[in-house]
């Protein structure tokens, strides 16, 4: 557990990636937090959990990541845990090679560290939805501050109304996406004296069912993950280029498609789709994770100017 939970600690970025030390375990390269806090927390943590284990008296482990302003809970990472009876009680010997005991905890120490390519960022969840905002002018350009992320200058929302409006968007739908429930997730602007619609940006996401599902592992690089995000992000920042100036003022709304099955919070309503007749259409670079592929359409109205 010792080094599953710094592993989330720092793929997670819950302390800063300068307080973690690089150490080889499990034939892999992990990370070890050097706060003395979290060492000691993590130290004493695991001696408790080391002796129930043993006992077989341990069913499951939370580790629990919340906001730090308002305790509100982000993501539970779950580990269940099954323990043969006959093995404590009586004895009985199971035999499993260090190999494949070492190829199990390899992947789980592999999944835990690409989770930063499918969960949302814990500091700003929605950097496609203000760099949208910002490029399409639905906000001032004042109320943006910029960061850098995905190695590139974003711009995020210091409008606390949007900053809130994302969070809990994002926090319902990094659960949907997490459990391969999500779909689509579409970005409407409309007009503000007459709620048109004036663009939807739609992102069509496919989950790899075999790795949400069964825990298969699938390999990519961050390099070529990051080249992907990159291209994207560049194309909504130059989507000023050719899409039609909006010159009156705009409000925005998100629509989410997930399965059927899904708990919708009761907060949420349910929408018509919002569409444009006889939209224009950009198709935009996709990316795909190995566990989700995601592709982006903008459709607009139509210039009348161009139709003339």
């Amino acid at each position: 557990m010792r080094y599953a939970a710094n592993s989330i600690l720092y793929n997670r970025g819950v302390y800063p990636d300068s307080s973690f030390e690089r150490v080889k375990k499990y034939g892999l390269p992990l990370l070890l937090s050097q706060d003395e806090g979290v060492k000691t927390f993590i130290a004493n943590l695991n001696t408790q959990l080391s002796e129930w284990l043993e006992a077989g008296k341990l069913q499951r482990i939370v580790l629990v990541i919340m906001s730090k302003a308002t305790n509100e809970v982000l993501e539970r990472w779950n580990f269940s845990i099954e323990t043969d009876k006959e093995v404590v009680e009586k004895g009985i010997s199971r035999e499993k090679s260090d190999k494949e005991i070492m190829r199990e905890i390899q992947a789980i120490m592999r999944q835990i560290a690409s989770s930063i390519t499918y969960l949302p960022c814990l500091d700003e969840p929605c950097y496609a939805a203000n760099s949208i905002l910002y490029n399409r002018g639905v906000y001032p350009d004042s109320s943006f501050e910029r960061v850098k992320k995905y190695g590139l200058p974003l711009l995020l929302s210091q409008d606390e109304g949007v900053k809130t409006f994302i969070a809990n968007l994002n926090t319902q739908l990094s659960e949907w996406l997490e459990a391969g429930k999500l779909q689509r997730i579409v970005l409407v602007i409309m007009s503000k004296a007459t709620n048109e619609v004036l663009e939807r940006w739609n992102f069509s996401i496919e989950t790899d069912k075999e790795v949400v599902e069964k825990g298969i592992s699938r390999e990519k690089s961050d390099k070529e993950i990051m080249r992907e995000i990159q291209a994207i992000m560049r194309q909504i920042a130059s989507s000023i280029t050719y899409l039609p100036c909006l010159d009156e003022p705009c409000i925005f709304d998100v629509l989410a498609y997930a399965d059927k099955d899904v708990e919708v919070p009761f907060t949420w309503t349910e929408s018509d789709p919002k569409l444009i007749e006889n939209p224009q259409m950009v198709k935009l670079h996709s990316f795909d994770t190995k566990i989700h592929k995601v592709d982006t359409l903008v459709s607009y109205k139509n210039d009348e100017w161009d139709e003339q």
